[in-house]
């Protein structure tokens, strides 16, 4: 389940992934973390994992660190309250970091690739065009960092919709769809 941040708790954004990648639009999200509205932006942090150079990467509230091992990945999770899942390739396949988001509860800030689109489309997250204005990003952050309401609803709905659609259990499957001689 999504953290309840206590009061006077930062909201914490998350960036997963190798975000030295040009096409991770790592850059995007800093960009629109620093427009937040001053009231929001002095009570947020925008961590991001994985970066080269943490130093080239250090903003005001903006938190960078180097690639954390496999399994700190979920307690680190847990600790956060909105993911940004953004990217502007077509070479997003699957995205393992944003499941690893939603079964965690984080509402998903996502951009418009289909492959990112279909894991929040029942709910779980908003959708933001990566054509569209940094603009359109930071009010995203914005209504999501301000309403913790929707931040539980949409966390709820990705963490049921990655259990299932992209959890694989291969006991199930080999149980229901392989005979017995074949497994």
């Amino acid at each position: 389940a999504a953290r309840t941040p206590s009061a006077g708790a930062p909201i914490r954004f998350i960036m997963l992934g190798k975000l030295d990648e040009p096409w991770k639009a790592a850059r995007r999200g800093v960009e629109a973390f620093l427009a937040l509205p001053d009231e929001i932006k002095q009570t947020a942090e925008l961590h991001l994992v994985a970066v080269s150079d943490p130093e080239a990467w250090r903003a005001s509230g903006v938190v960078p660190h180097r690639w954390i091992d496999a399994d700190a990945v979920g307690p680190f999770l847990a600790d956060m309250d909105i993911m940004l899942q953004l990217s502007n390739t077509k070479q997003e396949t699957f995205c393992q970091t944003m499941v690893q988001g939603m079964l965690t509860g984080l509402p998903i800030i996502a951009s418009d690739l289909d492959v990112l689109q279909e894991k929040v489309a029942d709910g779980g997250g908003v959708v933001v065009s990566d054509s569209a204005p940094v603009a359109d990003l930071t009010q995203a952050m914005a209504k999501l960092a301000t309403d913790s309401e929707a931040r539980v609803r949409m966390g709820r709905i990705g963490a049921r919709v990655a259990r299932e659609r992209y959890v694989w259990n291969a006991d199930w499957f080999s149980k229901t769809y392989l005979s017995q001689s074949s497994v």
